[in-house]
């Protein structure tokens, strides 16, 4: 997966002086937070970040096995929470701040490499408020 790799192009192409993509994701990022993670605007603003179906399946929270591996869900709400505050409003902002190398990491990792990533308590905190959300 080159989720990372999408979300620094888009970045790099907001620092460039696209200000017009940056309001957009801002706005875009304002409404999946609202709305949640099973919403049409929750995919709509991972839209940005993926290349493929794979990545927009796994950016919105319907990769089993992503959603179990230790940071993954935090993964998602970091991207959806970080995208309120673009590249725009300084070079170390925009939607990876925060997190964690081994969170980043986790964003691209294959189904092998996610079990290097299991916390139970993190997990089973997440997975109780995820659950919650897809009631």
């Amino acid at each position: 997966m080159k989720i990372k790799q999408k979300i620094e192009e888009v970045r790099q192409q907001i620092l460039d002086g696209d200000t017009t993509l940056g309001n957009d994701i801002a706005r875009a990022g304002m409404a999946a937070i609202f709305k949640g993670i099973n919403s049409s605007e929750w995919e709509a603003m991972m839209n940005y970040f993926k290349n493929d179906q794979r990545e927009l399946d796994r950016l919105c929270g319907r990769e089993e096995a992503f959603n179990k591996s230790r940071w993954g869900l935090a993964c998602l709400a970091y991207v959806a929470g970080n995208s309120v505050c673009t590249a725009m409003t300084a070079t170390d902002t925009g939607t990876m701040r925060g997190m964690t190398p081994a969170m980043i990491q986790n964003l691209d990792a294959e189904e092998a490499p996610l079990a290097l990533f299991k916390d139970s308590q993190t997990d089973s905190a997440l997975s109780e408020a995820f659950k919650a959300s897809r009631e």
